[in-house]
């Protein structure tokens, strides 16, 4: 969430609200930001793209009406499966991969950025 808050200063978009919460399932924030929506879809790609730890994240923008911003609306491409670089939500739903590969690819992805 640090290159989240990063990022937003950067464009200097100060954040109205957050909350941060550790859960079972893992990290989760909320932020409330006055930029427009598909503005703000654009920057979380860029950090899900590019971030060493992007690939784990999963931002969701909301607008101001509750309805996601999906990445086709900004012209992004899909996100790519964490083990085979398929597009992620066809494996998803074909249950392409078992929770042992799906772990293993996660804990390449941490290890990389530990040992930065």
């Amino acid at each position: 969430v640090h290159c989240i808050d990063r990022s937003l200063e950067i464009m200097g978009l100060p954040i109205i609200e957050q909350s941060r919460f550790d859960l079972e399932t893992g990290s989760e924030a909320y932020y409330s930001v006055s930029v427009n929506a598909c503005a703000l879809k654009r920057l979380t790609v860029q950090i899900e793209e590019k971030h060493p730890a992007g690939r784990l994240f999963d931002i969701d923008v909301i607008d101001t009406c509750g309805k996601p911003v999906s990445r086709t609306e900004i012209s992004s491409p899909p996100r790519r499966c964490l083990v085979c670089s398929n597009e992620g939500a066809a494996c998803a739903r074909s249950e392409a991969h078992t929770p042992q590969e799906i772990q293993a690819a996660i804990d390449k992805i941490a290890d990389m950025i530990s040992a930065r």
